[in-house]
């Protein structure tokens, strides 16, 4: 399948499932569980991640569970098209929104540098078991993947694992995906 056609049809099913909080809630309680036991997660200081949209797995739980455990959190700031930077983000970080129409810092002026996250949380539409992942379309996380060292942890709906179609040269994986039901 052409990862096109399977990124429309996996947003389509994420805006489904989103109208099924109850559902979905419970989901994603699961999958913080499992998150938090990880070694990876146990071990990092710093933890990079989005600010979840409705329809992906609600990230604001994970920031107040590494606030809780006093890790820092860092969260991206969009640069030039495919460049993003990742910026301390806590209660006091004002936001704006990006041209995607996401939360991000309002300034740059806490960026961190990819060997000071530890644990970098990777957003995705559909993913593959070889640990590829198809995203939102716009290179963003694939170019930053690219120079960064640390862990990396994709958190997905069982729904959304699907390894029919072929990873780009460029795509670059996540070490870890974790399901309900089991982790790849």
């Amino acid at each position: 399948m052409e990862k096109v056609n399977l990124r429309k049809q996996m947003l389509a099913n994420l805006r489904d499932f989103a109208q099924n909080p109850a559902a979905k809630t419970m989901l994603e309680k699961e999958l913080y569980q499992k998150l938090y036991q990880t070694d990876e997660w146990k071990n990092a200081k710093t933890i990079g991640l989005t600010l979840s949209q409705n329809i992906e797995i609600n990230t604001q739980p994970i920031i107040e569970q590494a606030r809780l455990e006093e890790k820092l959190v860092a969260i991206p700031k969009t640069k030039e098209k495919p460049h993003m930077d990742f910026c301390l983000y806590d209660e006091e970080t004002e936001l704006v929104r990006s041209s995607f129409d996401l939360l991000e810092p309002a300034d740059d002026s806490q960026i961190l540098s990819p060997d000071k996250i530890d644990l970098l949380l990777v957003p995705g539409v559909a993913f593959h078991d070889k640990g590829y992942r198809i995203g939102f379309g716009g290179g963003f996380y694939d170019t930053y993947l690219k120079n960064f060292h640390g862990a990396t942890i994709s958190l997905a709906f069982p729904f959304q694992l699907n390894s029919n179609w072929q990873p780009d040269r460029f795509d670059y994986p996540v070490a870890k995906i974790l399901t309900n039901g089991r982790i790849l």
